[in-house]
């Protein structure tokens, strides 16, 4: 702040240096919510796994395991990266090579 400048002098026209936390708000918990939703995907997938690959219950429940190990450790390789190279260069890269992988798909 500068002097001189009482706080409703900064705050006027309606904005503040908070503005954007709802919307910071909603993105943090429709993150959640999506993760939650993944590793639900898992679980009700697991009973159709185990009768395709003909599985015990306990052979089968190591996919779930698998699946939280690779996700985790995902997440902090790219937590790591994203402090190196910035949040919006990750995200730009890993969007383009996702859609780079889908292409061949998309002509077949």
């Amino acid at each position: 702040m500068r002097a001189g400048r009482s706080v409703e002098d900064e705050n006027q026209g309606g904005s503040s240096r908070y503005g954007h936390c709802y919307a910071v708000l909603f993105i943090v918990l429709f993150a959640v919510l999506m993760a939650v939703i993944d590793g639900t995907v898992v679980n009700i997938a697991l009973p159709s796994m185990t009768r395709f690959f003909f599985a015990d219950l306990s052979d089968s429940q190591w996919a779930i395991t698998a699946y939280l190990i690779t996700m985790t450790s995902l997440l902090l390789v790219f937590g790591q990266v994203s402090d190196y190279i910035g949040r919006a260069r990750l995200f730009l890269w890993v969007g383009l090579s996702s859609r780079q992988a889908r292409l061949p798909a998309d002509y077949q």
